[in-house]
């Protein structure tokens, strides 16, 4: 066996333990991001859809900072729509892997905010 087979064999093998990983954490991601009523009150669904998206993440190991951009913004969607069921509009998405971290407290203190407002109203 050549040394090209074998490097072959292990980048095939790292693949599919990568998807297999991957996998794993979707079977598992609507109890990761399960919410009830108090969670979204509290601001939990954030700290349950961080949880998610870290997970994802995790499975794909060491990334490039592109590359991680754009696994998050995946991640983000996945988990996005898992946890809640939104049907996202693309043309109006605003995806928070493309937020700086203080433009992310930004919109989740607004959304929060709506949320409480809306609640109060109802």
């Amino acid at each position: 066996m050549s040394a090209n087979t074998n490097t072959k064999g292990a980048a095939e093998q790292e693949r599919i333990a990568g998807a297999a990983s991957c996998l794993a954490v979707l079977l598992r991601l609507k109890q990761i991001v399960a919410l009830d009523a108090s969670d979204i009150t509290e601001g939990r669904q954030y700290t349950k859809r961080d949880a998610a998206i870290a997970a994802l993440l995790e499975t794909a190991g060491e990334l490039s900072p592109r590359a991680a951009g754009a696994m998050s913004l995946l991640a983000e969607l996945v988990a996005s729509e898992t946890q809640d069921g939104s049907q996202y509009f693309w043309e109006r998405w605003n995806p928070e892997a493309l937020m700086t971290v203080a433009e992310r407290d930004e919109a989740r203190a607004q959304a929060l905010a709506k949320d409480a407002a809306e609640m109060e109203a109802a």
